[in-house]
């Protein structure tokens, strides 16, 4: 428990996006330094640039303590607590080839790049997400930490999407909104246009910001978002097989709102509990 503490702290006071490579190009910080205000040692994990950790509320540690889960460009990584060693786990197709030839525009340029979720509570495992260039279709996967062995889970149907797995990672749980909206078009956490060569504002449109990226006008959006009351619907999908017959890919509607429902978390130890 004391290591994964420590890793928390790491990676809230030195985000991986501003270790690797700063936002100007800049030089790399060093491994390892003393912060001269709190006297803490800080340690950088990664060496790739635009690296990043998990968002707040997801776990990205493996069970046994042993490894933790982060995200690059070039795919999902591992990294090893005890030797700070790292591995690339599951990786993304180039970006020119996720793209498929004479479809241009039409599944967008991250289709065939993975979307890491959430680390198992139960195995050494990470699931994701990857959209099949060819058909468009959103599926889910499972990759062993220890192997890089991967198996696909389950298709999932239009417009859904999932951001967590329960604790015996047999049901992923997500929402989707009722009707035509996506929600995106009240805004995203795109980057803003492209500031000029030189500016001093590091809030650039480019990769260097890292996959937390927040624009200026987040709070703006986050307001229009929710004074919209657009139906949402949250629900869990089977990964596994159930012991009653249940099959994967079943859907179980659990809750119609409109307010804007976001981080969800199923319970760590309890199977059947879905936090919103």
């Amino acid at each position: 428990m004391g290591l994964r503490s420590v890793a928390a702290f790491v990676l809230a006071a030195v985000p991986f996006s501003c270790c690797a490579q700063s936002a100007s190009g800049g030089s790399v910080p060093p491994k390892s330094w003393v912060d001269k205000d709190t006297g803490h040692r800080v340690w950088r994990l990664s060496n790739e640039p635009n690296s990043g950790g998990f968002y707040f509320n997801v776990n990205a540690y493996t069970p046994d303590g042993q490894q933790m889960i982060y995200t690059a460009p070039d795919g999902i990584h591992v990294l090893d607590m005890a030797t700070r060693a790292t591995k690339l786990l599951v990786a993304n197709p180039p970006r020119d080839a996720a793209r498929p030839e004479g479809e241009a525009g039409q599944r967008g340029p991250m289709a065939g790049m993975v979307h890491a979720l959430v680390v198992g509570h139960k195995t050494n495992s990470v699931f994701f997400t990857k959209m099949d260039p060819a058909t468009g279709v959103n599926a889910v996967y499972k990759a062993d930490t220890n192997t890089g062995a991967v198996r696909k889970l389950v298709d999932l149907p239009p417009h859904r999407m999932i951001v967590s797995v329960n604790a015996d990672e047999t049901l992923a749980a997500g929402t989707y909104i009722e009707g035509d909206a996506t929600g995106k078009e009240f805004g995203s956490n795109l980057p803003a246009p492209a500031q000029p060569a030189g500016a001093s504002d590091n809030r650039v449109a480019s990769e260097a910001q890292g996959p937390h990226y927040q624009p200026f006008n987040k709070g703006e959006m986050m307001e229009r978002r929710l004074a919209a009351r657009l139906p949402l619907v949250l629900f869990t999908i089977r990964l596994e097989p159930g012991p009653h017959g249940e099959k994967p890919g079943d859907i179980k509607v659990l809750l119609h709102s409109t307010d804007w429902v976001n981080h969800l978390l199923f319970s760590p130890a309890r199977a059947a509990d879905v936090l919103p």
